[in-house]
């Protein structure tokens, strides 16, 4: 089995590592990640990935063969110059840029390169992409 984890550095993509080692104890793990590596294992193979950079998906894609599972662990919410809207007041044109290219366009970009590998493996493949509640107006009154 083959296991493909996008932003596997951060909390939950480290987490889906951790777990992915415990219940697919023979797969072979790739794990991106953007700044630093989360730790060692045998059966994880670490690649620094801009996911904002269709180029560089496209690049590991020609590297991967067949997949039977990808997951896209990315997601960014605010940062130290963009703290999250309460309000329409609060939009931010930088801050709605900086989330369509970390929380949406990756995704786009992960299955259009990634689908041929995903259609090579002879096993059920799964593409799974996280998103958070946050967006979410019903819990964000």
């Amino acid at each position: 089995m083959n296991i493909l984890i996008i932003g596997a550095s951060g909390g939950i993509g480290l987490s889906i590592v951790k777990s992915a080692i415990k219940h697919y104890p023979n797969a072979s793990i790739l794990a991106t990640y953007h700044h630093h590596i989360g730790f060692s294992h045998s059966n994880v193979h670490w690649i620094k990935l801009d996911v904002t950079n269709e180029n560089e998906i496209k690049q590991l894609s020609k590297t991967v063969h067949d997949i039977d599972i990808l997951i896209n662990a990315v997601g960014f919410l605010h940062s130290e110059q963009h703290k999250p809207e309460k309000s329409i007041a609060q939009f931010s044109h930088d801050l709605f840029d900086k989330n369509m290219s970390l929380n949406t366009l990756p995704s786009l970009m992960l299955a259009k390169h990634f689908e041929a590998a995903l259609k090579a493996s002879t096993n059920n493949t799964f593409y799974v992409v996280l998103s958070a509640r946050i967006g979410s107006i019903k819990d964000n009154n």
